[in-house]
């Protein structure tokens, strides 16, 4: 991986809070990138299905 770059993610205040009881050992940045490397280690239809999932699911 030769190249770098940034993500920048936008939370409500309730979702920094919920984030935040995670973030006495390691920072926000460290758990959003344990969570995004998990998701890229699925293989890709893995992916798709959680993608799915997530965007299509009615709240409730």
């Amino acid at each position: 991986m030769s190249k770098e770059g940034i993500v920048t993610i936008r939370l409500s205040q309730e979702e920094i809070d919920q984030l935040d009881v995670h973030t006495g050992v390691v920072s926000r940045s460290q758990v959003v990138r344990v969570l995004i490397q998990d998701f890229l280690a699925r293989t890709e239809e893995e992916q798709r299905e959680f993608l799915k999932e997530k965007t299509y699911k009615k709240p409730g």
